[in-house]
């Protein structure tokens, strides 16, 4: 596992920040790296690799750091990708999300270990359970309300419509993962 994640960094980063920058794109074919591969492994991995204890002895204040250190490369990255094509692309702000999702997904996991008396605990657990779900639906949910974040773009600033659209799609897949859960078919396979 140390190897895949260590290969699906290199290639998703380094890679694609070398392609990204360069104008040579290596096709990469990987199916393992593809990101609904690649993101559910991760998480496994990181919750096999982090013991509990290990998760304790992690420092917030790096986590954050580091956190922060992605978001703020990132940025660099589009303003020097701006300046060398005239354009903004996507694609260079997505290169650091693989080092995000792991900062993120760790320090969650040790706020979580840090504070085991958490009201709201069912509410967690039961968000927790429906997450491989809301994952799975994302794409629909992107389709069915991309009309009204583009009527929201065009009337308001960006990022209330980008908040209003992301909160729909999460809300809209959460809703329908919930209720296939509750069907007696599913449940027995689950």
């Amino acid at each position: 596992m140390k190897y895949f994640l260590g290969l699906g960094l290199i290639v998703k980063v380094g890679v694609s920040m070398i392609g990204q920058f360069t104008g040579y794109s290596m096709p990469m074919s990987f199916f393992v790296l593809q990101n609904n591969v690649f993101y559910v492994l991760l998480g496994y991995f990181l919750e096999k690799a982090v013991s509990t204890e290990k998760c304790r002895q992690l420092s917030g204040w790096k986590l954050s750091a580091g956190l922060a250190m992605s978001v703020i490369a990132a940025a660099v990255m589009v303003i020097a990708d701006r300046k060398l094509s005239g354009e903004y692309h996507e694609s260079v702000l997505n290169l650091m999300i693989p080092l995000m999702a792991c900062a993120v997904y760790l320090g969650v996991r040790r706020f979580f270990v840090m504070h085991t008396n958490i009201r709201g605990t069912g509410i967690i657990a039961c968000l927790g359970s429906c997450a491989f779900g809301v994952y799975l639906l994302e794409h629909i949910g992107q389709k069915l309300f991309l009309k009204l974040y583009l009527q929201l773009a065009d009337r308001t600033f960006g990022i209330f419509a980008c908040s209003v659209y992301i909160c729909c799609i999460l809300l809209f897949s959460f809703v329908c993962t919930w209720l296939i859960r509750k069907s007696k078919i599913v449940r027995k396979f689950i």
